[in-house]
């Protein structure tokens, strides 16, 4: 207990009740009760920090001092009665003594000391409160590996019982995923064409008013580099325009394959669940999954010729598992 390592602490004095008794009349000590109270105030919160344990020998001696000198003035309070000879005089000697042992030597005594212990207690709280964040990411991230350590056994054992084909489901979302992103690019490409189209319109509908004023003699000569430079122009626009155009339908045929090819992932899932015990059926499910999955159908953004290159990706596929046979 507390009592214990600090036994003359006067955290259990009523001040309140000693200096306002009404046996002492007209005599209280009203005007010492609020210095009285900020300083057993002080003196309780150093025990709580335990000033003992904290703090150097010397500052622990001016602590006892200054405590010692405020259980000396409760002494007398308590002591004090009508029946003493002067006693108004005798309360105003123990009141000013009161104020100026607070004024003077109480604040040097304790006060340095009680603001030390506090900002070592709000380190130590800081550095507990940190300790304890760091033990709760700690576990989140046990909790993390954890679940990606069973994924991962679990797409292990996917792998080995599918002869080497990887799970349709996380193909399924690979495709997914892609699909996404590529229509983040649609939109930028939508946008670049729409901006290139504006600018080749308006370049377009200067020049043509600038020739027109000149065929017509509305404006002045115009010379031959003025010409060859404005079909430049023209056919830079132009390019950048094609090129956009381009590259848009490329993400497009790409965002509607990899749809297609999530869609024939997740139904090759589904199929492939009931038949685990046929290996002849489950290679020939996967067989037609992979030649539906990355056959070259039309889309409608892309030629024939420019949809060959998925024709390589089936094919190796379509041989792997035919060896597995």
């Amino acid at each position: 207990m507390i009592t214990d390592k600090y036994p003359n602490t006067p955290r259990n004095v009523d001040l309140k009740d000693l200096c306002l008794n009404q046996d002492f009349g007209g005599l209280k000590f009203s005007a010492s009760l609020s210095i009285l109270e900020k300083m057993q105030k002080e003196i309780v919160e150093l025990e709580d920090l335990d000033y003992k344990d904290n703090l150097t020998q010397s500052e622990i001696d001016q602590i006892e001092s200054a405590v010692a000198n405020f259980n000396a003035y409760i002494q007398r309070i308590k002591e004090f009665s009508l029946s003493l000879p002067a006693p108004q005089t005798t309360r105003d000697e123990i009141e000013s003594g009161i104020t100026s042992f607070y004024q003077t030597v109480f604040a040097t005594q304790t006060r340095n000391a009680l603001i030390y212990l506090r900002q070592q207690l709000t380190m130590s709280d800081e550095t507990e409160k940190d300790l304890r964040q760091t033990l709760i990411n700690a576990k989140e991230l046990e909790s993390d590996l954890q679940n990606k350590l069973e994924k991962i056994q679990k797409d292990e054992a996917s792998v080995k019982k599918g002869s080497g084909i990887v799970s349709s489901k996380y193909l399924s979302q690979v495709f997914r995923d892609a699909s996404v992103n590529l229509e983040r690019r649609i939109s930028l490409w939508s946008k670049a064409i729409f901006g290139l189209s504006l600018g080749l319109f308006a370049l377009v509908a200067g020049l043509f008013a600038t020739y027109w004023n000149y065929i017509f003699g509305m404006g002045d000569g115009m010379r031959s580099e003025f010409a060859v430079f404005s079909f430049l122009l023209i056919a830079i626009v132009f390019y950048f325009l094609k090129f956009a155009i381009r590259n848009y339908n490329i993400s497009n045929h790409l965002a509607q394959s990899n749809a297609h090819r999530a869609n024939v992932a997740e139904t090759l899932e589904s199929y492939i669940t009931g038949t685990e015990n046929d290996p002849e059926v489950k290679n020939a499910l996967l067989k037609e999954g992979s030649t539906a999955m990355f056959g070259s159908d039309s889309t409608g953004y892309l030629t024939k010729d420019q949809m060959e290159i998925s024709t390589p990706v089936q094919e190796m596929i379509t041989t792997f598992i035919s060896d597995k046979k």
